[in-house]
């Protein structure tokens, strides 16, 4: 009878640590998956402050999550604070290295603080996974147009509005490719 009770009640102690334990471990689990949903939600409309809201409380307690380290940087890159978002996407690249978005963002804040020579890598390699990603021939254009390569640049954006004609190249796209492309 002494060893039933003994036995019955450290299954009762077992059960009760074991049910407490789970239950916190999947709502930080819930909390961190929540957060991120929130954060590309807001990420997808513009709302980059909110997004980088959301991002950041994942990365206070995951600070190696990929999601919330490629989103904080997409949004501070459509903040224009590309400064600011390449520890973040340098960081989210060195944890998957062919992310084409990251690649492209990473690139495109290069392009944005005009370091054309530190975007090309970033670029090409995006280019050899996606070789039609519009947004990234664009960059690739306007990078080699900054680094004085106007022949290259006029194949790229020639390439982008053989892809798509209504793309919105600026005037000073449009002269370049009227210029160099004889």
């Amino acid at each position: 009878m002494t060893t039933s009770l003994l036995i019955l009640s450290t299954f009762c102690a077992l059960l009760l640590f074991f049910s407490l334990f789970p239950k916190d471990v999947s709502a930080f689990h819930d909390d961190i998956g929540n957060n991120i949903s929130l954060g590309n939600y807001h990420l997808k409309h513009e709302r980059y402050y909110e997004a980088i809201k959301y991002y950041t409380k994942v990365l206070r307690s995951d600070p190696n999550n990929f999601d919330s380290l490629a989103g904080k940087g997409y949004a501070l890159v459509g903040l224009q604070k590309y400064a600011e978002a390449i520890p973040y996407l340098d960081k989210a690249l060195k944890i998957y290295s062919n992310n084409v978005s990251a690649l492209y963002h990473m690139g495109h804040a290069f392009v944005g603080l005009q370091k054309y020579e530190q975007a090309m890598p970033y670029l090409d390699k995006a280019l050899k996974i996606y070789p039609n990603n519009i947004n990234v021939l664009y960059d690739k254009a306007v990078a080699l147009e900054g680094l004085g390569k106007y022949h290259e640049a006029v194949f790229y954006y020639d390439k982008v509005l053989k892809i798509d004609q209504k793309f919105a190249l600026t005037t000073k796209d449009l002269q370049v490719i009227h210029t160099y492309s004889h």
